[in-house]
């Protein structure tokens, strides 16, 4: 009868050890899920919801590409796609040197080569390059905005 006592508090020993094992662990894990989450701030994304119109002489530019460069180089560049005037993406809170560019099929067209790759449309920039390779052009994102809007002109 002892041995049978001495064998149930022994298993009660091992259920209890269990237990707090089950417990530890589980509280390990709730500890390194709130350290991730708390270095990777939850999801929060430091990025700027930024969107807004280009137009070229009053009109919407049909497509294009903008690229956004932070000024004192401390935010990764953003870039964004035109489309019938209208670009999205999301931002940095800094200044940016925005660069547009908008793709116009040459009229000349390229010869095939021997020994190459070659033929079909060249494509030429639509716009001057003051908007794009000698941009001048800045935005400074400090909130969320709709109205990031470029006014270029041709001449």
């Amino acid at each position: 009868m002892q041995r049978f006592e001495q064998e149930k508090t022994e298993i009660t020993e091992r259920k209890h050890f269990q237990s707090h094992a089950h417990a530890l662990c589980l509280l390990c894990v709730l500890c390194y899920l709130l350290v991730i989450c708390l270095v990777s701030g939850c999801g929060k994304s430091s990025l700027t919801p930024v969107s807004g119109t280009v137009t070229l002489d009053g009109q919407p530019l049909k497509e294009g590409s903008m690229h956004f460069a932070a000024a004192d180089g401390q935010a990764p560049t953003q870039g964004a796609v035109i489309a019938d005037g209208k670009f999205n993406t999301e931002l940095h809170r800094t200044n940016y040197k925005v660069q547009i560019f908008a793709p116009k099929p040459s009229k000349v067209v390229a010869k095939l080569d021997e020994n190459g790759p070659g033929g079909g449309p060249r494509v030429e920039e639509l716009l001057p390059p003051r908007y794009n390779y000698q941009s001048e052009l800045t935005l400074n994102v400090t909130a969320p905005t709709t109205a990031a809007n470029f006014d270029l002109k041709s001449k």
